[in-house]
């Protein structure tokens, strides 16, 4: 067992230097759903779980009032739950064609 960074796992997941961790996290009666949706979506390369997040952290959310203004949410009211920032994101989100996406919040 070895730290790694996020942004280093699927290099050495695609090498196939790493064991997938799917059976002993089953056997262990734990879940990936216990993670939030983007730190499992990290630990997941093609289909297998190849890491465990030990802790993660966010430093700073700040938010636009003007686009909170504009997509209709109160911008004296910012999210204070996950699934609110969710959907503030949600609403905020702006298409650009091709799949990509301008997020605002």
């Amino acid at each position: 067992m070895s730290p790694v960074w996020a942004e280093e796992l699927a290099g050495y997941a695609l090498r196939g230097v790493l064991t997938p961790l799917d059976e002993y996290l089953a056997r262990s009666g734990r879940s990936l759903a216990e993670w939030i949706p983007g730190v499992a979506r990290m630990l997941t390369i093609n289909g297998k779980i190849y890491g465990l997040a030990v802790t993660t952290n966010t430093t700073l959310i700040a938010d636009n009032k003007a686009v909170f203004r504009e997509v209709g949410l109160d911008p004296e009211k910012p999210p204070r739950t996950i699934a609110e920032l969710d959907e503030a994101v949600r609403q905020s989100t702006k298409h650009r064609g091709k799949g990509t996406a301008k997020h605002h919040v």
